[in-house]
């Protein structure tokens, strides 16, 4: 009905202005100041996109049949419509330009950790939080850099604010804008993904920017601790020297290699499992649940024990006569340990259940 279509056409939900707006079934897709509406779509081969020039009365529907290098296809689509719309419907870019000194202010008040509002909280797919948070920082100039946002180059665009907290690619129609609350900036997003995709603060506990160098830090300490194990003892043996150790601290000193041992099992079938996901979606079957079930009850069982036994073994060294490096390394891995089960606990890896 013609009412039916006014509403699907002419509902927008305002979240960033000016940027693109939501509608119903479909989202503004805004270009050279023409109203055009559009809805985009992907599978894993196709990639499709339908947008419709309404006052003109003109669409231009595109689909690539495979997602192309690196991706191109998204790259590719945006591009077409863009060059479109500048043949057939030109208009003039906005001229205006914030003084450098607030812009370089505005591009740090950006800067930092930003985590997309397209996630999964409560299962185990929050893992693709922590592994793909948006890192925006502030260039040599003052400018604004989003290294993860790149042009068809494949080099980053270069941001132009234009007016305060809206950013404008120097060298096309691409726009940020951000949202500030009390002088901080709490949302922001890109105006080709805006009515569907935001970008957010994430929670201290889940931000990356300190967890991901812990995290892998740690790892690191982990894989040092058990490849060395063995290499020591060889070492040992053809020098004729025995590790001096109490039944105690002979037990901490194994249990907690073991222990390593098997966290890095488990982080890395963890990665196994995304790599799965990314590589192919349909690996995304019921077929990957006695997988998904063996990481969950490991990920319970080797973490939290994990840090029990880092925990134990500090104790033991510390009550000890060993020297400081063995007393500074028992409190290194007992951090690994807290780290991996921080990340666990955070990002839902120490759960159970198959839907997601």
């Amino acid at each position: 009905q013609p009412d039916t279509i006014r509403t699907m056409h002419d509902s927008p939900l305002t979240l960033l202005p000016p940027l693109n707006r939501m509608q119903l079934g479909f989202f503004e897709t805004n270009i050279n100041d023409r109203e055009v509406i559009a809805h985009l779509g992907d599978t894993q081969d196709f990639h499709t996109s339908l947008h419709l020039f309404l006052a003109e009365r003109t669409g231009l529907y595109v689909s690539f049949n495979s997602a192309g290098k690196e991706g191109a296809s998204g790259s590719l689509r945006t591009a077409l419509f863009e060059d479109f719309a500048d043949r057939y419907f030109p208009g003039k870019a906005p001229a205006g330009r914030v003084p450098a000194k607030q812009a370089a202010e505005h591009a740090r008040m950006l800067s930092g950790t930003w985590s997309s509002t397209r996630r999964s909280d409560t299962t185990f797919f929050n893992l693709f939080e922590l592994l793909g948070q948006l890192k925006v920082g502030v260039g040599p100039k003052g400018e604004l850099v989003v290294e993860s946002w790149k042009g068809l180059n494949g080099k980053p665009v270069h941001w132009v604010e234009t007016s305060p907290f809206v950013w404008r690619d120097a060298n096309g129609h691409e726009r940020i804008a951000a949202k500030v609350v009390d002088g901080k900036a709490v949302r922001f997003s890109f105006d080709m993904i805006a009515p569907f995709i935001v970008f957010e603060r994430p929670a201290w506990y889940k931000n990356s920017a300190w967890l991901s160098p812990l995290l892998y830090g740690g790892l690191l300490a982990m894989l040092l601790t058990v490849l060395l194990w063995p290499v020591t003892a060889v070492v040992r043996r053809t020098y004729g020297a025995p590790l001096k150790l109490e039944r105690n601290e002979i037990r901490a000193y194994r249990l907690v290699r073991i222990a390593g041992l098997l966290t890095l099992l488990t982080a890395a079938g963890w990665l196994a499992f995304v790599a799965a996901l990314e590589t192919n979606l349909d690996n995304v079957t019921s077929a990957m649940d006695p997988f998904i079930w063996l990481l969950e009850i490991a990920s319970f069982v080797v973490f939290i024990g994990g840090f029990a036994v880092a925990l134990w073994h500090a104790w033991i060294v510390w009550r000890g006569n060993r020297r400081w490096p063995a007393k500074l390394w028992s409190i290194v891995l007992v951090i690994a340990a807290l780290a991996v089960l921080w990340v666990g606990i955070a990002f839902n890896l120490i759960s159970f259940g198959v839907n997601y």
